[in-house]
């Protein structure tokens, strides 16, 4: 009776004789710019060949034809999986894995670099980078260069300034319109409702309802 480790060796025997019979030697994943010798096996896009004469591989993989014999042709692709996988670990989570003891706020903080001790060169003016685009003027004149064309002129009048109409004195029984200036006992008064005066001349501390005080009388000087 053959012993399993014999019967191993003699199997393994058996098939370097068939390979030497058919002249198979295996070179493994099939390559461009490759030399090959007949019987020489090869593997690509899942199937399998056997070299069929002496030659120089080209860029253009194998198929059955008089270079090649295909020995094997690749399987079947299976169904895409329905069950969706694990999700993956968040980069703390390997770093807690890896050994790392603190809070997840205090790995984001240790991940930040120190800051840089050497200043950064100091940034161009804006006449410099002008003149290293190629304006080749002196700095007053580009700022010049920088003044655009006068606008039109507006089309559209401004609003109607207000306007006063000094009336002197104030009098009794008078017709007075809203913003008429009249004077009375030292002080300027301003119109502000239209009416036609009483016979109570209006006072600094006393303007009525119809007037404004505009300007109150100076004192004079001892």
């Amino acid at each position: 009776m053959v012993q399993p480790k014999n019967r191993r060796l003699l199997t393994e025997a058996a098939g370097d004789v068939l390979a030497k019979r058919i002249g198979v030697n295996p070179r493994g994943a099939w390559a461009a710019s490759t030399a090959y010798a007949q019987g020489d096996t090869v593997t690509s896009a899942g199937a399998s060949y056997r070299a069929l004469v002496d030659h120089t591989s080209t860029s253009t993989a194998p198929s059955a034809g008089s270079t090649w014999q295909l020995i094997a042709a690749a399987g079947l692709k299976g169904a895409d999986s329905t069950v969706p996988g694990p999700d993956g670990k968040s980069a703390y989570q390997i770093a807690r894995d890896g050994g790392y003891g603190g809070t997840q706020t205090q790995w984001l903080a240790s991940l930040k670099g120190a800051d840089s001790t050497v200043p950064g060169p100091a940034g161009q003016s804006a006449y410099a980078a002008a003149q290293a685009a190629g304006f080749a003027g002196t700095q007053a004149q580009w700022i010049a260069s920088l003044k655009g064309d006068p606008g039109a002129a507006s089309t559209v009048p401004g609003p109607a300034g207000r306007g006063f109409t000094p009336r002197g004195a104030w009098a009794a029984s008078t017709a007075y319109a809203v913003d008429d200036l009249v004077t009375a006992d030292g002080s300027t008064f301003r119109v502000t409702t239209a009416h036609t005066s009483g016979s109570t001349a209006p006072t600094a501390t006393t303007p009525g309802s119809n007037l404004a005080l505009w300007a109150s009388r100076g004192h004079p000087h001892r």
